[in-house]
């Protein structure tokens, strides 16, 4: 699953990279994004990439009356298609989600360890995602999304069984492509992990336990002797 993650890249190289319009004012960074929070998606526009911030957290827009706490923050890659949450999300609402990287957490007895994942570029990337738009009670427009969740690659393995769906660059483009209208193609995009020889890994300070904290010291790398002693995964 994904329930943290980054995004630290400054506006100008992001719209370099991912190639969109749409922000007028710098982004804040981020160290330990949560659920609920806002987070910066990109998604095709009438004439080109377009990038907005949502609230992370999708609510269908038939949930009538929904709260904060029935937001789904991931959606399984293999039920997308099926789902009744995702089904008309996935054929006409597609977006990234971008990040610089993201949290897992490693039991060990009975702690939980964060590790930070990121790319081995340490570039930043796009998870797939899912995006709604719904009137309030008040009838402001809200738009919310979710992120694509896979099975797990060699690094996520030994940690959880899940793991955001990372779009391949080369992917990105076919995944925001409006003409796609196909749930099985679309479906295959996001059935394989990302390639774990282009990943990396790392204990980080505890801090990014407690979602209060979202300041550069979330990932910094950890040196508790606990983790230092566990060779077989870092």
């Amino acid at each position: 699953m994904c329930g943290r993650f980054t995004l630290y890249t400054d506006l100008q190289t992001l719209q370099a990279r991912f190639q969109f319009n749409g922000l007028g004012s710098p982004i804040e960074r981020h160290y330990n994004i949560a659920p609920t929070q806002e987070v910066l998606v990109v998604r095709n526009g009438e004439r080109d990439r377009t990038a907005a911030l949502m609230r992370w957290g999708l609510v269908p827009a038939w949930a009538e009356g929904a709260s904060p706490r029935q937001s789904i923050i991931n959606a399984r890659g293999e039920e997308m298609a099926v789902k009744p949450a995702f089904r008309d999300a996935l054929v006409n609402r597609r977006c990234l989600v971008l990040a610089n990287g993201f949290y897992e957490w490693w039991r060990q007895g009975n702690a939980r360890v964060p590790v930070y994942f990121t790319l081995r570029s340490e570039e930043p990337f796009a998870f797939a995602g899912l995006w709604e738009e719904r009137r309030s009670a008040t009838g402001a427009l809200a738009r919310s999304c979710t992120i694509i969740t896979t099975r797990p690659n060699a690094l996520m393995e030994p940690i959880h069984n899940r793991m955001p769906a990372i779009l391949h660059p080369d992917l990105e483009e076919a995944w925001l492509d409006p003409t796609e209208r196909d749930p099985l193609a679309l479906t295959a995009l996001v059935s394989e992990p990302y390639r774990s020889t282009e990943m990396a890994a790392r204990p980080v300070s505890k801090l990014v336990n407690s979602a209060r904290f979202d300041t550069p010291d979330c990932i910094v790398p950890a040196t508790d002797e606990m983790v230092a002693d566990q060779p077989s995964l870092f």
